[in-house]
């Protein structure tokens, strides 16, 4: 039920100076993209779309949120994304940004960017939290 409009004036109520908004979770797209899918119930809608248009209304500047090492849904229906350990075993919901997985990455760039955005938080962008650190790929 939430919607850009709603982000952007709660935002404003509590004085930040911007906002960072969700493009995507480990899970699901909050934008139009048919590399993730969005959640239930989204439909058509477009929230990124949606904060981003009533935040340039208030001067509110947005920032693109993107979870990018840990996304299960990548790592589900793309085994060749898949982080290896030093043994060629692949690691649970790791994603390994020496594979193709790394022209995906430049693509979810690339749709956001074409958005009327001041930045991105890409996070996550690491080889690793836990043993093994690095794919072995």
């Amino acid at each position: 039920n939430f919607n850009g409009a709603d982000i952007v004036r709660k935002t404003i109520e509590a004085g930040g100076e911007y906002l960072v908004m969700w493009a995507s979770d480990n899970e699901c797209a909050f934008y139009n993209t048919k590399l993730m899918p969005k959640p239930l119930g989204i439909g058509e809608r477009d929230p990124f779309r949606e904060t981003v248009d009533e935040a340039a209304k208030h001067g509110l500047p947005v920032i693109a949120y993107v979870t990018m090492q840990y996304n299960g849904h990548m790592w589900r229906n793309h085994p060749e994304f898949r982080m290896k350990d030093q043994d060629g075993k692949e690691l649970q919901n790791r994603l390994c940004f020496n594979s193709p997985y790394r022209a995906t990455v430049r693509q979810i760039i690339s749709e956001l960017a074409a958005y009327p955005i001041q930045g991105f938080h890409l996070d996550m962008n690491d080889m690793g939290l836990a043993d093994p650190m690095g794919c072995f790929c």
